[in-house]
């Protein structure tokens, strides 16, 4: 069970007993809630099966059955039953494009760091909330999302009127001369950031089936230690990509403690 403000949700890996653990939950809640006079819409309720041996049972509160979804919306991100990201990074981009184009059509200046900060501010945070979670490895979606920072940097680039003139140079040119970074990029920092916090014990974020151990050899003092993924959705879990992307990072600064100087060495070293 996990709360957050008025948000409750209950999960279960008890799924082939013959008395599910949610559903004697929910028989709990029911009993709580007529006792203290609460009251509950499960209609605006949903249950969300994962896995493919799943038998995605129906559950009730009371007499009433909770309605079954594929995917649906938890603090602002989409999750799928098929832990795909797809609807996800579908939705952002969506969201990130519409604020992008209501922005540029507001603010009527030529100034292109102006117009860069604008972007960073107001359209990446809607592309980069909650990344460490769904950062995809589908090239489709990783091309759905840099799509959106392409295109502002075209409006950007169009709107100089010193560079309007030119032949439009290339997106990388364009990242350079605006001193950006690819978004695939930006968020394996933000995987390594929290990757590192976590390995440092900066973050204080519970992790069932980790296990910290002190190192002898050269690198970090301290590695996490954690069952080898068998499928490639657990492969590109936040844990399992950041781990190995880690790895790939020079010695130096894998052994970096200091949040600030492992952040500046990371960025200094991604391209």
């Amino acid at each position: 069970m996990a709360f957050f403000a008025d948000d409750l949700k209950v999960f279960s890996t008890d799924v082939h007993s013959d008395t599910p653990a949610i559903q004697l939950f929910l028989d709990k809640l029911t009993d709580w809630c007529a006792l203290n006079k609460l009251a509950v819409a499960p209609q605006k309720c949903a249950v969300i099966h994962f896995g493919p041996n799943n038998p995605k049972r129906a559950y009730k509160y009371g007499p009433t059955p909770i309605p079954i979804a594929t995917d649906l919306r938890d603090l602002g991100i989409h999750v799928s039953d098929d832990l795909s990201w797809d609807a996800h990074v579908n939705n952002i981009s969506k969201k990130a494009c519409g604020r992008l184009f209501q922005l540029f059509k507001t603010v009527k200046t030529n100034d292109c760091r102006l117009l860069t900060r604008l972007f960073k501010v107001y359209v990446l945070p809607i592309l980069e909330f909650g990344s460490a979670i769904y950062n995809p490895n589908k090239v489709s979606l990783i091309n759905t999302i840099e799509d959106v920072q392409r295109l502002a940097t075209r409006i950007i680039y169009n709107r100089d009127p010193k560079l309007r003139s030119t032949p439009r140079p290339s997106y990388e040119d364009r990242l350079f001369h605006l001193q950006l970074k690819k978004l695939s990029t930006r968020r394996a920092v933000i995987d390594l950031k929290f990757f590192h916090s976590i390995l440092y014990r900066y973050s204080k974020i519970n992790l069932s089936g980790v296990s910290f151990k002190e190192s002898r050899t050269r690198g970090p003092k301290i590695k996490l230690s954690f069952k080898r993924a068998k499928t490639s959705v657990r492969q590109n879990a936040f844990l399992h990509r950041s781990k190995k992307q880690f790895g790939s990072l020079p010695i130096r600064i894998q052994s970096l403690e200091k949040q600030q100087d492992f952040l500046i060495a990371v960025d200094n070293f991604l391209p």
